[in-house]
């Protein structure tokens, strides 16, 4: 069962499992007329893929996880022990061959007879373990869809657990998110404090060449890996590029603001004839730019009309 294949499978499971909660949901509601149904029937079906294909994956993924080491430790104990290596790579070695001769792919060498054994005992493990993991995907999936089939009523907030799930999701997306930056932060602050112990870091900060070489001999210290011409080089490439960005960009933002005419073609509707993306989002939302915009005929352009202010009678 590989990966390509679960895939399919759960891709079918979520497809059914969204019919049936479908259909319940339609079911119910046209049993009972009278009642409001509290969510939509697709919120239904969505419920009812939660129940049935989120176990069923739950249970793959615990498969993959467990059951990769167990059937290797299963292996290793068919072995002998006298043809047992004692050290760790060295069975790690064997149980690669092992897998090897198991999936048909073959070794270097000719294999030793203990070794034909040991694969015929791991296809076995691989067959059995694939039957009792596809067992209990079925019967997971067929659990949450009986769940669902039987607990379906016009009370039932699905719209409600469907969103709790989905926020789970999210938060736990953003935790994955937030723990990998920490670990990155983390491992390139260890990085950084090795490379520190190496080269001093007045050196780094303040030095003027940069032509890192290491030094193995004689324990002198490390050389040439001054931050200061990398600095001026980065600074010199951002200087040349705002001389020529920020007068062009500005220029044009003003031209655009302030000066260009509308273009009105004879016939075209509204949208057609104003130019909004090319306005500059800094510009349109300055009180002068607003100004201009009334002025220039933006509001008529959109079918906006100003409406005159009503003055106060004059006093008696």
């Amino acid at each position: 069962m590989n990966a390509l294949m679960v895939a399919a499978v759960l891709l079918v499971l979520v497809a059914l499992a969204y019919q049936v909660g479908l259909v319940r949901s339609r079911r119910v509601a046209g049993d009972a007329p009278d009642v409001r149904m509290h969510s939509r029937p697709g919120y239904h079906g969505l419920l009812a893929v939660l129940r049935a294909a989120v176990p069923a994956a739950v249970v793959y993924v615990v498969w993959r996880a467990v059951g990769g080491p167990l059937i290797d430790g299963m292996v290793l104990g068919s072995i002998p022990v006298d043809q047992l290596p004692a050290e760790a790579f060295q069975r790690q070695a064997l149980l690669q061959r092992i897998t090897n001769l198991a999936s048909g792919f073959g070794v270097l060498g000719d294999a030793k007879g203990f070794e034909q054994a040991a694969a015929e005992t791991m296809a076995r493990l691989q067959g059995t373990g694939q039957a009792i993991v596809a067992a209990a995907m079925a019967t997971a999936a067929a659990a949450g869809l009986a769940w669902t089939w039987r607990s379906t009523t016009p009370a039932t907030r699905a719209r409600n657990q469907v969103e709790r799930a989905v926020q789970i999701a999210l938060i736990a997306c953003s935790t994955v998110a937030i723990l990998t930056t920490v670990g990155i932060v983390l491992s390139m602050l260890g990085e950084a404090l090795n490379f520190f112990r190496i080269v001093s870091p007045a050196d780094f900060f303040f030095g003027t060449t940069w032509n890192p070489r290491f030094q193995t001999v004689d324990g002198a210290a490390q050389t040439g890996f001054g931050m200061l011409p990398l600095m001026a080089g980065t600074l010199m490439i951002a200087g040349i590029a705002m001389l020529v960005a920020v007068p062009l960009g500005l220029m044009t933002a003003i031209y655009l603001s302030e000066y260009a005419p509308t273009p009105r073609a004879p016939g075209s509707s509204p949208s057609s004839r104003c130019w909004p993306a090319s306005r500059p989002s800094s510009t349109a939302s300055s009180p002068w730019s607003r100004s201009a915009l009334s002025s220039t005929g933006w509001a008529t352009c959109w079918g906006w009309r100003s409406v005159p202010r009503r003055r106060s009678p004059p006093a008696s």
